[in-house]
């Protein structure tokens, strides 16, 4: 059976994607000032063209992978409460708490680019 061709809006969002995990590497090991559109271009295997047709500027991708990072911390703090009512079955209150400050400290090099990404 042949496979279903990509649309365009396919592969922007399959490029997207390269884009957003390139640069959540390259900001990690370089801080947002170190960074490069030609680094995140290069880890991502894709042009730096093609960086600047799905995002305005380094600003613009680092502002959707903060937004990412929101979402995934918010989601991570949720399954780590568990369900509304209380802690899952066989587990504290206590254990439920450790795992939310777990959540939140792997966000660690999170903040630290965001302060970086303030700083002036």
């Amino acid at each position: 059976m042949p496979s279903r061709r990509l649309t365009r809006q396919d592969k922007r969002r399959a490029n997207r994607a390269r884009i957003l995990q390139a640069a959540r590497k390259v900001f990690a090991q370089h801080g947002y000032h170190g960074a490069t559109i030609v680094e995140i271009a290069d880890e991502a295997g894709l042009s730096n063209g093609a960086v600047y047709y799905n995002f305005a500027n380094k600003e613009d991708l680092f502002l959707a992978l903060l937004d990412e990072w929101r979402t995934e911390l918010i989601r991570d703090v949720e399954t780590a409460v568990g369900r509304p009512g209380g802690a899952e079955p066989g587990h504290s209150f206590q254990d439920e708490m450790r795992h939310v400050i777990g959540t939140l400290k792997r966000g660690r090099e999170w903040r630290l680019l965001l302060f970086e990404f303030v700083k002036l």
